[in-house]
This record gives C-alpha cells, structure tokens and sequence, in this order.
C-alpha cells in the first residue's frame, strides 16, 4: 500500500506549500519506508524531483519549498508491506 497525492494549475505559492503540508500528512498517516515528489513548472519549464528513505514528516523540511516550485506536483509514499527490516531497505 502507497499514498499518493497531488494538484495541479495552483498559482499562488503560499497556497501551494499549504497543499504540500496537508497533503504530505495526508499520504503519510501510517507511516512509510521512503517518500518523495515530482514538481512541473508549466510556465517556466521547471522540473524537479527528489526521493529519501523514511516519511514525509521526516522529509517536509527538504522537500517542502522545492515541491511547491512549480503549478503541478505529484507526491507518494512507499509503505514496506512484508519482509524483515533488511528486505525493507532494499
């Protein structure tokens, strides 16, 4: 089991960080192995991505400003579903 969330065509900035905070809680409400985003800019072209090990709430501080750059981001987290803590890792 994954979450999976994201907007699309949000101008304003503030508004985007806000849906990246709500979101990110929303995604990682059982907690998660890795997490990460891809963010469009459609206007500028802009393209960023990025991925840890761990939740969104131990990310959001990296990931929070780079994933509101742009008007389209998508987010998920990776729960581990079976295997030992090494079978997770991987």
């Amino acid at each position: 089991m994954c979450g999976i969330a994201g907007f699309i065509g949000v101008g304003d900035f503030v508004t985007r960080v806000a849906l990246v905070q709500a979101l990110g809680a929303g995604i990682d409400s059982r907690g998660g192995d890795a997490a990460g985003y891809v963010n469009i800019g459609r206007e500028t072209g802009s393209f960023t991505h990025a991925k840890r090990l761990g939740t969104w709430e131990g990310s959001k501080r990296k990931f929070i400003h780079k994933a509101a750059t742009g008007d389209m981001c998508m987010m998920h987290a990776r729960y581990a579903t079976c295997g030992d803590k090494k079978a997770q890792d991987q």
